[in-house]
């Protein structure tokens, strides 16, 4: 039992360093400093009042957002929400650094986008936050 103990261990580590090692080559192969520090958009919908608008800039960021090095993680509603959650839809994307996430937000793709949402269709609280 203990041995098991001690195999499942080794085989995480073992795992862990071959994700780590393709990272880095990947990160090397697309010019990315290693040590540069993933960045995450964050975007919280308040209110949807306008689905129409919703479905058109979801159909031009998601791409727009990918072009850019976006990587989506995670998108719609909380599986649970604690403390004082809302039942909101998320949308979390990954990008490889803080500089790439904000260059993809600024870009003229994703602004397209944004520019679908007129007036009131959605209330939404957007952050990008640097990775620890």
């Amino acid at each position: 039992r203990a041995f098991a103990r001690v195999r499942e261990s080794e085989n995480k580590f073992a795992k862990n360093l071959a994700q780590e090692f393709e990272d880095l080559i990947i990160h090397s192969l697309h010019g990315i400093d290693p040590m540069t520090k993933k960045a995450y958009l964050i975007s919280a919908y308040h209110e949807v009042n306008n689905q129409d608008a919703l479905a058109a800039y979801a159909a031009l960021a998601a791409p727009a957002l990918m072009a850019a090095g976006g990587r989506f993680l995670a998108r719609g509603m909380p599986a649970a929400v604690k403390e004082h959650g809302k039942m909101n839809r998320t949308v979390l994307v990954e990008f490889d650094s803080l500089e790439q996430a904000l260059a993809a937000y600024d870009s003229p793709a994703y602004q397209e986008a944004v520019a679908k949402l007129v007036g009131n269709a959605v209330v939404r609280d957007m952050r990008v936050i640097e990775a620890v």
